[in-house]
């Protein structure tokens, strides 16, 4: 991984002035989660960042434990600082997300991975998802908020879209900000199209494959996945 969210001022500017949807994101995650039986809630954050979808849902959610991962010690000391303010059991691991589920023999209710699936191989998305399966509870569910392609949309076509985008539209990053993402977007992205993940998903024994949220620049979605009876 580069050292793009080594810059956590770059990654907070583009969170705070809502250019990768993260208030819509959260918005549809609890409105399905509302709709489950209020109980202690065990989540697991993949690619956790410093959890800002995680904190827009905490204040409405009873959460027995969660659990973050992410590859980035720079993003888990900004959390630590977060959860510090908070009556929360928290874990995390400074981890590779793949490493971390591979090894992991648990079970949790919710799967939250956010803007991390696209940076894997095509076929380390279909192991994440196995692995993601095996790791929830009965009618656990996966929340995916990341980027996708367009149907028939190639990764170059892709690349040019989203980077004419970014510089026609997230005005409140500088030039040297709009280079390190840049950069990053153009050697770590590889989203695969909806209908891919949806195959895979099923496949694995997902049930009610839905995407729930499509952000105002297309590529941005929220696929829920819900495990039902073993």
């Amino acid at each position: 991984m580069d050292n793009f969210f080594q810059q956590w001022r770059t990654y907070r500017t583009i969170v705070t002035h809502g250019y990768m949807g993260h208030k819509g994101i959260a918005d549809s995650i609890l409105r399905q989660l509302q709709q489950r039986p209020q109980q202690g809630l065990d989540i697991l954050d993949l690619g956790c960042g410093d959890a800002e979808v995680f904190f827009r849902l905490l204040p409405e959610l009873t959460v027995n434990a969660y659990k973050g991962v992410d590859s980035s010690a720079a993003a888990l000391d900004v959390l630590t600082e977060r959860f510090n303010s908070r009556d929360v059991t928290f874990q995390l691991y400074c981890q590779d997300m793949m490493d971390f589920l591979s090894s992991y023999d648990g079970q949790f209710d919710i799967i939250l991975a956010g803007f991390c699936m696209h940076h894997l191989s095509f076929d380390e998305k279909k192991r994440c998802l196995q692995m993601a399966y095996h790791c929830l509870r009965e009618h656990g569910v996966m929340f995916i908020y990341d980027i996708f392609l367009q149907p028939g949309e190639s990764r170059d076509q892709y690349l040019s879209r989203y980077l004419a985008y970014m510089h026609s539209n997230w005005e409140a990053m500088s030039t040297l900000e709009l280079e390190a993402a840049g950069a990053h977007i153009t050697g770590c992205d590889f989203p695969e199209e909806v209908e891919v993940f949806r195959q895979w998903s099923e496949a694995v024994g997902f049930e009610q494959i839905r995407s729930l949220w499509e952000g105002e620049w297309h590529s941005h979605k929220l696929l829920q996945l819900k495990r039902g009876e073993s």
